[in-house]
């Protein structure tokens, strides 16, 4: 299995998963809208992309955002996605993505990543805890929904 950093030529082969992953939280398939967003935000250099290259194919991915924090004057990022195709799980695909997450946040000099889940999401927050991670007790996250 190789881990890597994707680009603009990977979104092809991304896109299908990242569609995949949007259905998972009720989005209608778009393919299309699927693809110009991860061309827009790779394009722009608005996000960071890892893919996972499993015997030939794209069977997973995660994707960052770049964000600050004001109290600890360094640097964030925001893992927002997070996605393995069913074919491969059980294969610790999400766990490598997010080594490859956190090893790049580190050498960034960013004092934390942040993340998100469903409160349903049972497999994702058992893996999420067995790396180390938190849930926050300190924060009250708040949302106001425009569209």
């Amino acid at each position: 299995m190789r881990i890597y950093a994707a680009g603009l030529g990977d979104v092809p082969l991304i896109a299908p998963l990242f569609d995949s992953y949007r259905q998972f939280y009720q989005c209608q398939s778009d393919i299309a809208a699927a693809t110009s967003y991860l061309y827009e935000r790779l394009a722009a250099d608005e996000c960071h992309v890892f893919a996972a290259e499993h015997e030939g194919r794209i069977v997973g991915f995660t994707l960052l955002y770049a964000s600050y924090c004001s109290l600890a004057l360094m640097p964030i990022y925001i893992l927002y996605d997070l996605y393995v195709d069913a074919s491969a799980r059980r294969l610790s695909v999400a766990s490598k993505l997010m080594t490859a997450a956190e090893e790049f946040a580190k050498e960034r000099g960013a004092c934390r990543i942040q993340l998100e889940t469903n409160h349903s999401n049972t497999t994702a927050i058992k893996l999420y805890e067995t790396r180390g991670y938190e849930l926050d007790t300190v924060y009250r996250a708040y949302i106001r929904e425009f569209a």
